[in-house]
C-alpha cells in the first residue's frame, strides 16, 4: 500500500512539474519574442497552403522546404509544363524538417510527387525540429502540441539568451502583443498585384513587387555542428513511407549564394553524402543551385526574380531527367 502511495505521490509531482515546464515553455516564448521585428506574413499562409494541399486533387507535385523554395520557385510555369497542380508549402527554414514533413504528410495520395527542399542548416545540430519560430506557427494552427512534443532542447536555450530582461507581466504581453501580432499579419493567397495584402500566389510562391528593392547585404548564417543523424533518418522513413502508399519522393538541394558554398563546401558535402547513403532518390547535386550575389535577394537562400527564373528552369530539366517525361525548360 505504501509503494502505491509513493508511486502516486511521484506521479503528481511528475506531472505538476510537467506543467510548470510547458507554462514557462510557452510563456518565454511570448515575452521574448520581438513582434514588430520579425515579419508574420509567413504564418497565417501557413493555414492558407494547408488548405490548398488539402483541396488540390491528385495527381500533384508539392514542393517541401524552407523559405529557399518560397523565395525561389516559379509554380506556375512548373505546373503549366508538367500538367500537373503544383503546390509550394515552403515557409520558413526555422519551423525545422520535422515540421514541414509532417505538416504534409496527412495529405498526400496515391500518385502524388513530393519534392523535398530543405535548406543545409536542417541537417546539422538540432535544426531537425527548428527554434522557438516553431511555436508562433502553433499559435497560429491553435495546436501547441506539434510544438510541445518536439524534442527540441534549443528552443528552451534560445528563449533563455532572448530573454537578457526576465521582468513580470508576462500575461499582459502576451495578451497584448499576440492579437495585434496576428491581427497586423493576417494574409490571404491571391493572384492580384494589386492587394495590398498581397504576399503569395494562388500556388503558394512569394511575390516580389518591382518596387521591393533588393538588400545590399546578403544574411548569412554559419552551418554549425556535426552532421544530425536523426535528420537524415527522419527523412528516409519519411520517403520509405511514401513509396508503401505509391506517392513518390525526390530530393533536390536547395538554391544557395555561390560563394557561400565555397566557404562551407566540406560539411555541404558530407551531408549530400549522407542523404545519398540513407537511400533517398536524389536528383540533383548541390552544384547544380549555386548562384552569384547578381541573383540573390537578400539570404544566401532566397533568390531574386532573375535568380528565381533561372532556377524553376534547371528544377524543370531535373524533374525531365527523372521522370522521363516531356517536361521542356523555358525556350
Amino acid at each position: 500500500m505504501v509503494i502505491f502511495k509513493n508511486a502516486a505521490t511521484m506521479l503528481i509531482k511528475l506531472l505538476l512539474l510537467s506543467t510548470v515546464v510547458a507554462t514557462t515553455y510557452l510563456l518565454l516564448f511570448f515575452y521574448s519574442y520581438d513582434y514588430e521585428k520579425y515579419n508574420y506574413s509567413y504564418y497565417p499562409a501557413l493555414l492558407n497552403k494547408i488548405s490548398l494541399i488539402e483541396n488540390t486533387p491528385s495527381p500533384k507535385i508539392i514542393f517541401v522546404g524552407g523559405s529557399n523554395i518560397v523565395y525561389g520557385l516559379d509554380s506556375d510555369l512548373i505546373s503549366r509544363k508538367t500538367g500537373l497542380p503544383v503546390i509550394n508549402m515552403g515557409l520558413t527554414a526555422a519551423l525545422g524538417l520535422k515540421f514541414m514533413l509532417d505538416q504534409v504528410k496527412p495529405y498526400l495520395k496515391r500518385n502524388d510527387l513530393v519534392v523535398i527542399v530543405p535548406e543545409y542548416h536542417h541537417f546539422v545540430g538540432n535544426f531537425l525540429c527548428g527554434n522557438n519560430e516553431l511555436l508562433l506557427a502553433s499559435e497560429i494552427l491553435g495546436d501547441y502540441s506539434m510544438a510541445l512534443t518536439h524534442p527540441a532542447p534549443e528552443i528552451i536555450y534560445y528563449l533563455l539568451e532572448q530573454n537578457k530582461r526576465i521582468q513580470g507581466y508576462i500575461f499582459t504581453i502576451a495578451i497584448k502583443c499576440l492579437p495585434k501580432a496576428i491581427e497586423k499579419s493576417l494574409l490571404v493567397i491571391t493572384d492580384n498585384p494589386s492587394s495590398p495584402l498581397t504576399q503569395y500566389n494562388s500556388h503558394g510562391d512569394i511575390i516580389l513587387h518591382d518596387n521591393e528593392k533588393k538588400q545590399k547585404h546578403i544574411d548569412s548564417y554559419p552551418i554549425d555542428g556535426k552532421i544530425n543523424n536523426a535528420s537524415i533518418k527522419y527523412l528516409a522513413d519519411f520517403s520509405s513511407d511514401n513509396k508503401t502508399k505509391n506517392i513518390t519522393t525526390l530530393f533536390m538541394f536547395p538554391a544557395l549564394q555561390k560563394k557561400y558554398y565555397m566557404i562551407h563546401k566540406d560539411i555541404i558535402q558530407k551531408i549530400a553524402c549522407a542523404i545519398k547513403n540513407a537511400g533517398i532518390t536524389i536528383i540533383s547535386s548541390p552544384e547544380d543551385f549555386l548562384y552569384d550575389d547578381g541573383d540573390m535577394y537578400d539570404t544566401i537562400y532566397h533568390l531574386d526574380e532573375k535568380g528565381k527564373k533561372i532556377r524553376t528552369d534547371m528544377v524543370l530539366v531535373k524533374l525531365n531527367n527523372f521522370t522521363h517525361n516531356s517536361i521542356p525548360a523555358r525556350p
